[in-house]
């Protein structure tokens, strides 16, 4: 169910980043998946999914350079590296920066190889690639955590663990719980 899961709202996601793409904004939600199945399923499974989902926006556009299949890893590379570790994830603040970063990386391995290939020719394009970058790091502060908050509701339904955890003070003040132990003499006592 987790790997049904994880393909299904990465489908959706690359849906979604095609239908954007298209309307010429250059922002993913396609990373912010990725980092949350890099969160939940683990970094290895993300740095997978992300060169197959590179592969396949390429082949969708059908682009002579496969950008996408070495910037996707980047990204996610990037962003994991900011990721907080899974005890200090139950606030959700502290994985603003790791999506900012990506979204930041991706937008930037799109837009710097492109103007390598086709020269800065028109004018302003460098501060053009400035305002993308920091159009993207927005576009990632503000969606992970959405993306983190909706993912976790509906991975709770269908029992997933969810990205964010429980917090390690909660989990210290639980009361103690009481075990039955059976002595030698067969009586049982609390422990």
């Amino acid at each position: 169910m987790k790997k049904f899961f994880c393909f299904t709202t990465l489908l959706i996601s690359l849906l979604a980043d095609l239908l954007v793409g298209n309307s010429g904004f250059s922002v993913s939600l396609t990373v912010c998946v990725l980092l949350y199945i890099a969160g939940t399923s683990g970094v290895k499974t993300a740095l997978y999914l992300a060169i197959l989902t590179g592969c396949i926006i390429d082949m969708i556009y059908a682009r002579p350079e496969t950008f996408s299949t070495i910037v996707f890893p980047l990204a996610v590379s990037a962003g994991c590296y900011f990721m907080p570790r899974k005890a200090y994830r139950h606030l959700l603040h502290r994985s603003l920066f790791s999506g900012a970063i990506a979204g930041g990386v991706f937008v930037l391995g799109n837009a710097v190889p492109v103007a390598l290939l086709y020269g800065l020719n028109t004018t302003g394009y460098p501060s053009s690639i400035a305002s993308q970058v920091a159009g993207s790091m927005l576009f990632g502060v503000c969606v992970f955590p959405l993306l983190i908050i909706g993912l976790d509701n509906l991975a709770g339904k269908i029992n997933l663990p969810g990205y964010l955890t429980k917090s390690p003070a909660d989990v210290a003040n639980l009361d103690r719980p009481e075990i039955n132990i059976e002595t030698a003499s067969g009586r049982r006592r609390k422990k």
